[in-house]
């Protein structure tokens, strides 16, 4: 279908299949923003595996929420996906000027999306396949992520975007290899360039499936 047509949903279970349907059809990066996450099946087991699967092959998840105290209290599941894998997940808390934002979407490789019109209501609609779509959602996503800051467990893959000034550690090396020490001074010279880069190169790999950033 060239034009694939939104999707209306007006019921938590509707919003539940199609975001697991994101899941599943999605295969590099998966963008989600909620204010806390508390209607998300991020602690059903079909949810769980679907998201396993996911991370296996290789893709990324986002997650920026404006409270984080229901995905540490409510889904342990995902609490241990979290620490799985920490290098494919990023999670960032937003300030308090964007605390009023209250919608809700998914986004999946930029081309699936799932939105809910309000947090505290279900009514929502979803479009798979479908660039135009997932756009507007994909440039608030982007806004939103450069304006947060890392919560729940900090990741290395993501260490060099998440530093809010120069960084003053090299982050442990994956599986407990290393350990933290001084940055050297070229590359805190180098912050800024090194920043603009990481986000460069994580939109490209959002928009191009052959193209493999994460390493190890």
């Amino acid at each position: 279908m060239d034009n694939p047509v939104a999707t209306g949903f007006t019921t938590h279970q509707e919003f539940g299949e199609r975001l697991r349907e994101c899941i599943v059809r999605s295969h590099r990066c998966l963008q989600l923003f909620d204010p806390d996450f508390s209607v998300f099946p991020l602690g059903m087991m079909d949810a769980d595996a679907a998201l396993r699967q996911f991370l296996a092959d290789g893709g990324t998840v986002q997650l920026a929420m404006h409270r984080s105290a229901i995905i540490e209290r409510d889904y342990p599941r995902f609490m241990r996906l979290l620490r799985e894998f920490s290098h494919r997940i990023a999670c960032r808390a937003t300030p308090p000027n964007l605390r009023q934002l209250t919608d809700s979407f998914c986004i999946g490789d930029a081309v699936n999306i799932v939105r809910r019109f309000h947090g505290d209501h279900m009514r929502g609609e979803a479009a798979f396949g479908s660039p135009p779509a997932a756009a507007i959602s994909l440039e608030r996503f982007d806004s939103i992520w450069l304006e947060s800051r890392p919560c729940l467990p900090p990741t290395t893959i993501w260490a060099v975007v998440q530093q809010p000034g120069p960084p003053n550690f090299v982050a442990k090396k994956e599986r407990g290899q290393g350990e933290s020490s001084d940055v050297n001074n070229s590359l805190q010279m180098n912050f800024a360039e090194s920043l603009k880069t990481s986000i460069l190169t994580f939109s490209a790999y959002c928009e191009a499936p052959n193209l493999d950033i994460i390493s190890g």
